[in-house]
């Protein structure tokens, strides 16, 4: 499955590093860029009118509105997606994250967010970028995966009221080596974002050798 992913980020030199890097760690996503709001909604509509969404959205929490202004906190972004892209997962990155503009902001949008999902923040210390990637795998990858792993096969009784599926049929066109291949790979990939409930099923249908969370190698039985 193709992820979409917008990066709204007023540096160019941070926009162009990081989106380079999501480009790298998630071969399959497309990743648009925007360096203002305007541009920001622009994307968002646009993708609201091909009846598509974005799967993770990563925002800078101040932005300019448009090009040439100063960059202001914020608080327009947000409620657009929560609206129309309600399976989003959507993370703040600020510099500003002790501020009491920040905070007042944040404290709002969680207010308003009750019953559905709430906006995530990593601050830009160390090596965030890592930070940001580790969320969108776990949030977003990783139930991604687990739905892959459920078509090849089918969903455990526990997890489907004690029927439980036998996943796809011999001879689907989606039953192809290379396919389970790739699905083994991300696994691989994600494995120490997985939950142990996760981890279970796939051990229990594929072959997993862990060394250690960093080297883990999984294959058909």
């Amino acid at each position: 499955m193709c992820m979409n992913m917008l990066l709204i980020e007023d540096d160019e030199p941070t926009r162009t590093m990081f989106s380079k890097r999501l480009a790298q760690e998630f071969p399959r996503a497309v990743v648009d860029t925007a360096g203002t709001a305007t541009e920001a909604r622009a994307h968002i509509e646009r993708m609201q009118r091909a009846g598509k969404q974005y799967h993770c959205i990563v925002q800078d929490l101040k932005i300019p509105e448009a090009v040439g202004e100063n960059p202001e906190f914020d608080e327009t972004i947000w409620p657009l997606v929560k609206r129309s892209m309600e399976r989003c997962f959507f993370v703040y990155i600020t510099a500003y994250a002790k501020e009491d503009p920040a905070r007042d902001l944040m404290r709002r949008q969680r207010e308003d967010s009750a019953g559905s999902l709430v906006p995530g923040m990593v601050v830009k210390e160390g090596d965030w970028h890592h930070d940001v990637i580790g969320l969108i795998r776990s949030k977003v990858e990783s139930p991604r995966l687990e739905k892959e792993f459920e078509r090849w096969f089918g969903v455990s009784p526990a997890d489907a009221g004690g029927r439980g599926s036998s996943g796809m049929s011999r001879g689907s066109d989606l039953q192809l080596a290379s396919d389970l291949d790739e699905l083994c790979l991300d696994l691989q990939a994600n494995w120490k974002y997985l939950d142990d409930r996760f981890k279970k099923r796939v051990r229990d249908r594929l072959v997993v050798e862990e060394s250690d969370l960093a080297h883990v190698r999984i294959g058909l039985r």
